[in-house]
């Protein structure tokens, strides 16, 4: 079952695990790290029940020469300035976390990113809840996972058991 795994990998992380419920009015504080994220849906009506919204990766690994690779030190904090295919909107009140953008174009989804139809689909802040697999820079600490690697896994994990990705992820 993808939760079971899900668990067992967020364990495995332990004190390189977080999550953090959203406030309806307070920014998110992001870690000052890189690696996978998964966004949670909170049902009001079932509150131990989570909601699989997306998950995401930020941070990877290049060749710079033969011999060496390098981390793009991409980090959590980057990914509240996109705007799809997902976009933390923290300019209109309440916040919330909005998905499922109306136009294909990227530069043009940007231009209408704070109207009110610029997405399918809108989640107040307090109505979400982000869980941070947090990465070192040093690749042993790690678990044997990179960003991408774990990714793969988790979304592999969730469309076996439920046949399709979670609502705002399009790719794997």
């Amino acid at each position: 079952m993808f939760k079971d795994k899900y668990n067992k990998i967020a364990n495995q992380f332990k004190e390189n695990f977080k999550s953090i419920e959203c406030a309806k009015s307070c920014k998110i504080i992001w870690p000052k790290c890189f690696g996978v994220y998964a966004i949670w849906q909170k049902d009001i009506l079932d509150e131990p029940n989570l909601k699989l919204i997306y998950i995401g990766l930020t941070g990877s690994y290049y060749r710079i020469d033969q011999n060496n690779i390098e981390l793009n030190h991409g980090s959590f904090k980057h990914r509240a300035g996109r705007w799809t295919p997902y976009f933390f909107d923290e300019k209109n009140k309440p916040f919330s976390f909005k998905f499922g953008p109306k136009y294909s174009n990227v530069n043009l989804q940007g231009k209408h990113k704070l109207e009110n139809d610029a997405y399918k689909f809108s989640l107040p802040y307090d109505k979400i809840q982000i869980d941070f697999f947090q990465f070192d820079e040093d690749l042993e600490k790690n678990h044997e996972y990179t960003p991408a690697s774990l990714e793969a896994i988790l979304l592999s994990s969730y469309l076996f058991e439920n046949k399709t990705l979670p609502p705002a992820n399009n790719k794997l």
